[in-house]
């Protein structure tokens, strides 16, 4: 996280802070405002006026360079815009104090020139705040570090100085801002900057300053609330220097107050989370050299600083290291194409990542996973890049030797398919002539011997295939060859197949649309069959039911093979196609299986674009379905 999205974390004020910052003020406020309907219970005189507004002119400068301190330091320009905004309206202070003094007697200046350049700081001030928090206290506006300070502090000074002329000039023509009216509100155009502060207090919420927890901005709208009731105190003016009249200057001064206070708090607050950003940036920096390989070069890639670990494992001393570019580490391994593409990432200012093969000082060799990081200065100008790298040679060996063990492997399934496939062709041809009696007559009990034989090799072949077909979907190897097809005969013709094999009385029924597929045959019928393998295996002794059906849903064709079996628990669901997973394990002892199958044919269905699942209740059967695509017009290769 950065220093300046660390200043600005969301905080909203809580229900003590609401009570300080808002509720006892308003009700202070009100007190005095009530206070202030007593003309003669607070008078001062003109003197006592013009020290007034030097210490307004004085704590008001204090405002401004405090602020544009903190603007300036932070690069923010709510800051620096408020402070600008409290410069020219002390220059308005100085020009409101001075002139009193000059006329020091004069009563109808006094009555003239006082109040009408007090509403012109008044007026000026409240344009400020409401600019400042509507146009710069926006998070994604104030986080964007501006390029020149100085050019926006110029910009800044230029259009308030404008502002403050313009509203000084207006607010000194007569009867336009010196009218009164005989009502409870006396100087109507005092509203005016009342109105400022709480349209810039509406939006001071409405741009959620208050959950900022920087100090500053709590002050801000204890400032506010402050102006809001000084403004209309000082519209219930009668005359000058009345109590209504004083109390809104002294109002004003509390407000600097409150300025200096919460921006020294702020000026503390950002020292504070400052060092700990600078605490944990050095703990980072030191986790990070003792876990990381760094090197740090200049614009041209020759490097000026390398941590230890780099010395470490390149076997190069700092030394030589340091003026050298990265063609000291060269192994040979990667091609010019391969540096071209590094550098033509880096040198457009983006991070490039990826694995290289470096060679030590000693000859020995080793990979590194490297991120490479240019460094871009303010004017957006690459001075630099910053290679944070992570020793992976262990892996990549390890990656080497499990290469070595997937061949081995992969010779290994070559025997079995040969050495075990081959031997039981002949076993089962010959074991079928034996029982049809081509070799001679034999006995039933010598034919039952035989057809023992075939039924033991037919579970071998078939475990075999399913080793073969799972080591091939692991690879990606497994192939698919695409043909057109009438899926409802399909069905109907495996339908058949089971009624001549099934020693049970189990009823097969078919419901299916006439739907023409391009799909793998084989391996349709390969997972069709497995689902009716498993269906038998659980079927009820009374009234065995399967029923397969075939729809299409959306251009994906729906193939089920639903029976009327105990059905399958929710909690095992969900692990059905897993490699070795049983249901029940007492019925596969009865009724044998690996485990592999549906997890061969959740394989096959993702290698031909589809999925397959299962829909089960206890004692209501189950029903398992793969979804297809309908047409599929390219050959795949999983």
């Amino acid at each position: 996280m950065s220093l300046q999205n660390r200043t600005n974390k969301n905080k909203k004020l809580n229900n003590n802070q609401y009570i300080l910052y808002l509720l006892i003020p308003i009700i202070i406020l009100s007190c005095l405002s009530i206070l202030s309907t007593n003309s003669e219970l607070f008078v001062l005189q003109g003197l006592d006026h013009f020290y007034f507004e030097m210490f307004s002119v004085t704590f008001g400068i204090v405002v401004a360079i405090y602020s544009l301190s903190r603007g300036y330091a932070l690069k923010d320009r709510f800051s620096l815009f408020i402070g600008l905004g409290f410069f020219v309206s002390s220059i308005i202070d100085l020009l409101h104090g001075g002139f009193s003094l000059i006329h020091l007697g004069d009563t109808s200046f006094e009555e003239y020139f006082i109040p009408q350049t007090w509403v012109a700081g008044r007026i000026l001030m409240g344009i400020v705040m409401a600019i400042a928090i509507i146009k710069f206290s926006k998070a994604e506006k104030n986080t964007k570090k501006p390029k020149s300070i100085s050019k926006e502090i110029i910009y800044y000074t230029i259009f308030l100085s404008g502002l403050a002329s313009v509203v000084t000039m207006i607010s000194l023509i007569q009867p336009l801002p010196f009218l009164t009216i005989d009502s409870i509100i006396k100087r109507p155009y005092e509203i005016l900057a009342a109105s400022l502060f709480v349209f810039s207090a509406i939006f001071y919420f409405k741009q959620k300053l208050h959950h900022l927890d920087d100090p500053f901005y709590k002050g801000v709208i204890l400032v506010l609330v402050i102006d809001i009731f000084g403004s209309i105190i000082i519209s219930t003016s009668s005359i000058v220097f009345d109590t209504a009249f004083n109390v809104a200057h002294i109002l004003k001064n509390i407000t600097f107050f409150i300025f200096i206070a919460t921006l020294s708090w702020s000026s503390i607050y950002h020292h504070k989370i400052k060092e700990k950003f600078n605490q944990d940036l050095n703990e980072s920096k030191k986790a990070l050299n003792e876990a990381s390989i760094i090197a740090i070069t200049d614009a041209n890639g020759i490097i000026t600083e390398v941590n230890d670990k780099f010395v470490e494992i390149s076997k190069y001393s700092r030394e030589e290291l340091i003026g050298s570019d990265h063609n000291l580490l060269k192994s040979g391994y990667h091609s010019r194409e391969f540096y071209r593409k590094m550098w033509g990432t880096i040198t457009f200012g983006k991070i490039w990542r990826g694995e290289i093969k470096n060679k030590a000082k000693d000859g020995t060799f080793y990979w590194v996973q490297t991120n490479i990081i240019p460094n871009i200065n303010e004017q957006g100008k690459i001075v630099g890049y910053t290679t944070v790298r992570t020793d992976i040679t262990e892996q990549k060996e390890q990656q080497e030797r499990l290469a070595g063990i997937d061949v081995k492997k992969d010779e290994f399934m070559s025997m079995i398919s040969h050495e075990l496939k081959t031997p039981l062709s002949p076993i089962m041809s010959w074991s079928g002539m034996l029982y049809d009696g081509v070799l001679g007559e034999m006995t039933e009990k010598q034919k039952h011997g035989i057809m023992k034989i075939q039924e033991n090799s037919k579970d071998l072949l078939s475990l075999i295939n399913d080793i073969l077909d799972v080591h091939k979907l692991e690879l990606g190897k497994m192939n698919f060859t695409m043909t057109h097809f009438n899926i409802k005969k399909l069905l109907s013709n495996i339908i058949e197949d089971y009624k001549l094999s099934s020693s049970n009385h189990c009823t097969y029924l078919l419901e299916s649309d006439d739907i023409i597929m391009n799909s793998d045959t084989s391996r349709i019928t390969q997972i069709i069959k497995n689902f009716l393998n498993n269906a038998m295996d659980f079927l009820p002794e009374n009234d065995p039911k399967i029923t397969l059906s075939a729809r299409n849903e959306n251009n994906m064709v729906v193939i089920s093979v639903k029976d009327n079996g105990k059905g399958i628990p929710k909690e095992s669901q969900k692990n059905l196609f897993k490699k070795f997973y049983q249901v029940d394990t007492s019925a596969t002892r009865e009724h044998g299986g690996t485990g592999l199958g549906l997890s061969i044919c959740n394989g096959i269905a993702i290698g031909l674009r589809g999925k397959i699942g299962v829909h089960s209740e206890i004692n209501q059967g189950s029903e398992f379905f793969i979804k297809i695509p309908r047409n599929t017009t390219i050959e795949l290769t999983n």
